[in-house]
């Protein structure tokens, strides 16, 4: 119809500024992921390798956004200026619960995945399933967000558990290794704290 046409003419119009507007809205969303990830583990170490995990995980939706023939038109435009949201959630949990554990670097990734690796891996199921219904819409925006949101929840999964989680293992920070000493006071309702600390 008339309609569907106009829709899809204007999902692809392209404006001389839309994609570097949507590259600096998900390089703005990166750098609020990244200071958000200090601030609840309070050490810059863990912080520096979850940034490295979501710059993974953006630079592996892009390749696959190029793989399938994706265009920056105002519909991936969306998509991308919220990449960098979408993609913090299971870096952030499993940071958080890596950071709260005590031992070596292997021992707290055993039992950071024991408290959030089931948590983490539901989440991405219901998400994904979630996701299910709107392959199904016949509007366009809702078949490209779902397949956008599948993406970027399948790759930020495959890099939290396996790549960051075995990053962790082998260099991440141990007891006491890069926390910063502002967490004292400020954060003291339980958020810094490790286990066992009163």
């Amino acid at each position: 119809t008339t309609t569907h046409m106009r829709a899809r003419a204007l999902a692809r119009a392209r404006t001389p500024d839309l994609e570097s507007s949507a590259y600096q809205n998900m390089i703005a969303g990166l750098c609020l992921a990244v200071v958000v990830i200090l601030i609840f583990t309070n050490n810059w170490w863990l912080t520096a390798l979850c940034a490295l995990a979501l710059y993974s995980i953006i630079s592996l939706v892009f390749c696959e956004m190029v793989f399938f023939g994706w265009e920056v038109d105002i519909l991936v435009a969306i998509d991308i200026s919220i990449a960098s949201g979408m993609s913090v959630d299971y870096v952030l949990h499993l940071a958080h619960a890596y950071n709260g554990e005590t031992g070596d670097h292997a021992d707290k990734v055993r039992k950071a995945l024991k408290d959030m690796g089931v948590s983490v891996a539901s989440g991405m199921l219901t998400t994904f399933f979630a996701c299910i219904a709107l392959f199904l819409c016949d509007m366009l925006w809702f078949r490209l967000f779902g397949c956008f949101i599948a993406m970027v929840i399948i790759t930020a999964f495959a890099v939290s558990m396996f790549g960051m989680m075995s990053l962790l293992a082998l260099a991440g920070p141990g007891d006491g290794q890069g926390e910063m000493p502002f967490c004292n006071k400020p954060m003291d309702a339980g958020v810094c704290k490790k286990k066992g600390e009163e």
